[in-house]
């Protein structure tokens, strides 16, 4: 397979003909895994980010979860994209995904290929009870969807402690991981 954008519309593709889950966009659940009609396993699609390029959005394509084969020549998915990357199906069969850290920011799309950012919030962390952040950021946004509730539920974490850099493991110690509910 070519590592360009047309691989991410055939693995896309492959996405949007199979019923899939939050954490294997790729791959048979054990109802699919007995249905002879539900398509071959194509491989993992795995949504990262570089340490040379922290923060911004790569694809990786695997066949068997051990080999990674870098997408789109090695370029960024999505300009504009910061974050780390978490990526859900949507209760309208589209792509969710979590970005931001200021402000948590939730991007679109129906391909896995374009995205367009749908909405930014920011939630108030000093209305937590018994929680003081030294800080409102909102880091590693995660996003999942819940078919059976019909609701989103995103997570974020943020620290009650000063970031020190003597001490860094002061400041990962005081994480929370907070939530909101749609």
């Amino acid at each position: 397979m070519k590592r360009t954008l047309s691989a991410i519309l055939t693995v896309a593709a492959l996405v949007q003909a199979a019923s899939v889950d939050h954490t294997r966009l790729f791959g048979a659940d054990s109802a699919a895994a007995d249905d002879s009609s539900a398509p071959a396993i194509a491989g993992y699609l795995f949504a990262h980010m570089t340490k040379q390029d922290y923060g911004r959005l790569y694809y990786s394509l695997s066949r068997n979860d051990l080999r990674w084969t870098l997408l789109n020549s090695g370029k960024r998915i999505c300009p504009e994209y910061r974050g780390h990357p978490d990526i859900c199906r949507g209760h309208d069969g589209r792509f969710y995904m979590t970005g931001g850290s200021e402000t948590v920011t939730l991007w679109v799309s129906a391909d896995l290929v374009r995205w367009s950012k749908f909405r930014e919030f920011n939630p108030d962390v000093h209305q937590t009870p018994n929680f003081t952040p030294q800080e409102t950021t909102h880091g590693a946004p995660k996003i999942y969807y819940d078919d059976h509730t019909a609701q989103y539920l995103i997570t974020w974490h943020t620290s009650q402690n000063q970031k020190l850099r003597e001490k860094p493991e002061h400041y990962w110690a005081g994480q929370r991981t907070l939530y909101i509910l749609s």
